[in-house]
């Protein structure tokens, strides 16, 4: 027997537990839910995610609904298995309060670029020093080879391999390959979580850190990022919204959108000095905006 949802206006819930049965809350979710999310099944993953991460349950409400309808506007799930996203929660000093960031996975970027129906197959991996063999080349003699070996030694590159469909039975391929310095330089100079975690000596916190299990995920996610914003990816509609999610939350600022009122708020002018208190995988990477007027290869050098 299913338990009665409450109806108390989402701005008197007092805590996340009684958001996960306010009817108000799943309405919400319904309206802005893609066509094959299901709100009621949204509300059993989220409460198993504030059992595997306390810290969620803790969280101001409204942030957490807000990180919620994001994901299902996007048809993505957070914290399960699948990798497609992560309800991440900080502490925002400024406000005195535990907030929620949402951050998009490279999986879950996968995900909705074979949404489009145009990629017939993608990989993504890591190219180690002990590897037996590498190999790969741009332009009309482009191809790519990788044969791993025992992955005990150094990380060198990272890369993503993509078969389009482009219709009537035609296909097309291509890669992208980052080295090891170029994927840190990237991270140190536009990723701005990492500068956040320097300034705050959180580095070992970081998804970005080279220690992190994690780490190989943001290099991959990275190299996914720049074939995109290279038009070597389908991009659609929610992809390009699951790009500009790592742009709002890269500084800890507080979700952009306003549960009870459907709209957008006006993000803050300056960063706040918030800190994540909870590891999950694959934590955010950052982005700063970048005029619509460069060219796209510019501004996929800056959306990580």
């Amino acid at each position: 027997m299913s338990l009665e949802l409450q109806k108390t206006p989402l701005r008197q819930v007092q805590d996340v537990r009684q958001l996960l049965m306010n009817e108000n809350a799943r309405n919400q979710l319904s309206a802005v839910a893609s066509k094959h999310m299901n709100p009621e099944r949204m509300m059993r993953v989220v409460a198993n995610a504030i059992r595997t991460t306390p810290k969620l349950g803790q969280c101001e409400p409204m942030s957490f609904l807000g990180a919620l309808m994001h994901c299902a506007s996007l048809g993505l799930e957070p914290n399960t298995p699948l990798g497609h996203a992560y309800l991440i929660p900080f502490e925002n000093k400024r406000k005195g309060v535990t907030e929620v960031q949402v951050v998009i996975g490279y999986k879950g970027l996968i995900e909705l670029a074979r949404r489009t129906g145009q990629l017939a197959s993608i990989h993504g991996d890591v190219v180690y020093s002990d590897d037996e063999m590498f190999s790969h080349e741009y332009g009309s003699n482009q191809h790519l080879r990788h044969i791993p070996g025992p992955r005990k030694g150094k990380m060198v590159a990272f890369y993503c391999y993509v078969e389009l469909n482009l219709g009537d039975g035609l296909t097309a391929r291509g890669h992208r390959v980052m080295s090891y310095d170029e994927v840190i330089a990237h991270r140190n100079q536009h990723s701005q979580g990492w500068k956040t975690a320097v300034k705050f000596g959180k580095t070992a916190d970081s998804p970005w850190f080279e220690g992190s299990p994690t780490f190989e995920a943001m290099g991959i996610k990275t190299v996914i990022r720049r074939m995109a914003g290279r038009g070597e990816l389908p991009m659609a509609i929610e992809f390009m919204d699951a790009e500009q999610t790592d742009e709002r939350q890269a500084d800890f600022r507080s979700f952009a959108m306003d549960p009870t009122q459907g709209v957008a708020l006006e993000e803050e002018e300056e960063p706040i000095e918030g800190e994540a208190v909870e590891a999950v995988p694959e934590k955010k990477e950052a982005a700063p905006t970048k005029k619509a007027a460069e060219p796209k290869a510019k501004e996929a050098e800056k959306t990580c």
